[in-house]
């Protein structure tokens, strides 16, 4: 059943200023989702499996989960990959992304999944 007081917030993990582009790049790929997948769980910080991924959406029998970070060792993939094994997962890279809004939201195009 679908808990439309969760599915519609956008939550953040934490308050640091050093969090403040993560919780933007979030806040935007949520609305992006939202936006493609209207009628679909879109989750932020909720628990799934015993693990809280930044965003996943939930269609039938399908859950898909974006983690934003920062980290992109090879080490951390592999960490991350185990973790999130039985679902399918989307990696966007922080590092990789413009500091300019207007660059970042077109890059940002290249997650946004739209589930039928």
């Amino acid at each position: 059943m679908i808990n439309y007081k969760k599915i519609n917030k956008v939550c953040v993990r934490n308050l640091s200023e050093k969090s403040d582009f993560h919780d933007v790049i979030k806040t935007l790929l949520y609305r992006m989702l939202r936006r493609e997948n209207k009628n679909i769980e879109i989750y932020t910080e909720e628990q799934l499996n015993g693990e809280i991924p930044d965003i996943y959406l939930k269609y039938k029998d399908k859950i898909i989960v974006w983690e934003i970070q920062e980290e992109d060792s090879q080490a951390w993939y592999e960490k991350i990959k185990e973790r999130y094994s039985d679902v399918d997962l989307i990696i966007v890279p922080l590092k990789k992304l413009s500091k300019d809004f207007n660059v970042f939201k077109k890059q940002l195009n290249d997650y946004v999944v739209r589930v039928k």
